[in-house]
């Protein structure tokens, strides 16, 4: 007697095969497409075998999981899909949800060990002109979503991003390659509201790199995050972008960057352009300092946390509106005032001068911040105040600090301090102490470093 094996596609749960629904390697985009419907109807797992295949968009995988065959990247085995078309906004796996789709009610999906290719053909380092994000494709695009799984899969060659997530919480991303897309790499943002925020989520060990874009909202960055909360990016290597990481949004808070590998970008290594708190920068490696690693475009000191970023100097580029750096790190800054002689720099009553300062095994940072309505004189010299310190100049021979201002000219000035007194000197610059003379507003801020007894 013969036995016949059982079909696994008869025991209630199973993955079904995408090939038992009319796929394969010679099928039209479309055939393939109804396959993998008829397969999602089927069950909520299916299998995509080892080959390569031509598919059409759009395709709704809400709550399903669908998985392949391992491959790496550039490889001809594994389980492949390649959207049709050719530079076109389209997206290969969607939730069927839209910007207006409330956080969580999107569902999940899981997606592992496929190679998905879209249908950008290279040209161009920014071809995809489209910013209004409802209408940008991405190999995977979900609105709404929550409980999204996406382990060991390739994503490339996108004209959109790479994977694109709204209103996003409870999420995890492992071990993706995500290269050659024409926007962001993987964008995860939301709009700030209620229940608008991405939330909880976590980006690991990822590999992400030739991010083509150029603007900061929809292009150019490995990862971009829009009003995140509770989001940690852990061991991720990011390369050849405009903007490693890109952080935005008013009200972003416990962010944790850590053990990345950062490199080759174009603006930033890490992109704050946001506000918020918890922030931490831990144990990065940022491969230059120009361009900078660390770069804050909002004037005001939000405060976080760097330790052990591969020990780049923190450096202050730019015009008030667009580049403030700054590298904070425990214990936290004490507020103070800048005190100002007259005849150095005369401040008015309705000035606004601040600074933060910290000091770390005998080190002491001070980052200031000064608006001043109006510089009379000529003004030679920055004092600032630190109440109860003795100063040591010994680690460098010549003390420096860097400073900027509205016009976008800063520079490294020379650090001494006043005799018989508790005044560090900020000259403007190593050669020569005048700063440029100034009236209307004016903008001043920069940090210093020094040893202190």
């Amino acid at each position: 007697m013969t036995l016949t094996k059982v079909s696994y596609s008869i025991i209630n749960g199973a993955a079904v095969n995408f090939l038992d629904y009319g796929a394969s390697t010679t099928a039209t985009a479309a055939q393939n497409k109804t396959a993998l419907v008829a397969a999602l109807a089927a069950s909520n797992s299916v299998y995509i075998p080892a080959g390569t295949y031509s598919i059409d968009g759009g395709i709704n995988i809400k709550d399903k999981t669908v998985f392949g065959e391992p491959s790496t990247f550039g490889a001809t085995t594994g389980s492949k899909l390649i959207l049709s078309g050719s530079n076109t906004n389209d997206s290969l796996f969607i939730n069927g949800g839209n910007i207006s789709t409330v956080w969580g009610t999107g569902g999940g999906c899981t997606l592992r060990d496929l190679y998905l290719v879209g249908n950008w053909n290279g040209v161009g380092t920014n071809p995809n002109t489209v910013t209004d994000i409802s209408s940008i494709g991405a190999l995977v695009k979900f609105f709404g979503g929550a409980y999204v799984i996406m382990q060991n899969c390739t994503l490339y060659n996108s004209f959109g991003f790479g994977a694109f997530f709204y209103k996003l919480g409870y999420s995890t991303f492992q071990t993706l390659h995500i290269t050659q897309c024409a926007k962001n790499g993987l964008s995860i943002s939301g709009d700030g509201g209620a229940n608008g925020a991405p939330t909880s989520t976590s980006i690991l060990a990822c590999s992400i790199g030739t991010i083509r874009g150029t603007d900061p909202t929809t292009g150019g960055s490995g990862i971009y995050l829009n009003y995140p909360v509770g989001i940690t990016v852990n061991g991720c290597v990011l390369e050849d972008t405009t903007n490693g990481i890109y952080i935005d949004g008013s009200s972003s808070r416990s962010l944790s960057i850590v053990g990345n590998h950062i490199e080759n970008y174009a603006t930033a290594g890490i992109n704050y352009a946001g506000s918020g708190t918890g922030l931490g920068l831990f144990g990065n490696y940022f491969s230059s300092s120009s361009p900078p690693p660390i770069l804050q475009s909002n004037p005001l000191f939000t405060t976080y946390t760097a330790w052990a970023n591969n020990s780049l100097v923190p450096t202050i580029e730019g015009t008030l509106s667009s580049n403030i750096i700054q590298q904070y790190s425990s214990p936290a800054f004490s507020a103070g005032n800048f005190t100002s002689n007259s005849g150095t720099w005369v401040v008015e009553s309705g000035d606004v001068l601040t600074y933060q300062y910290q000091i770390i095994n005998k080190t002491m940072t001070v980052n200031f911040y000064i608006i001043t309505t109006t510089v009379t004189g000529t003004p030679t010299q920055l004092q600032i105040s630190v109440p109860n310190a003795k100063y040591s100049f010994s680690r460098t021979a010549v003390p420096f600090g860097y400073w900027d201002n509205e016009t976008g000219t800063g520079g490294v000035g020379q650090l001494t301090v006043l005799p018989n007194s508790n005044y560090i000197i900020l000259s403007k610059d190593i050669a020569s102490t005048a700063w440029q003379s100034s009236t209307n507003k004016t903008y001043v801020w920069g940090q210093v470093t020094f040893d202190i007894q």
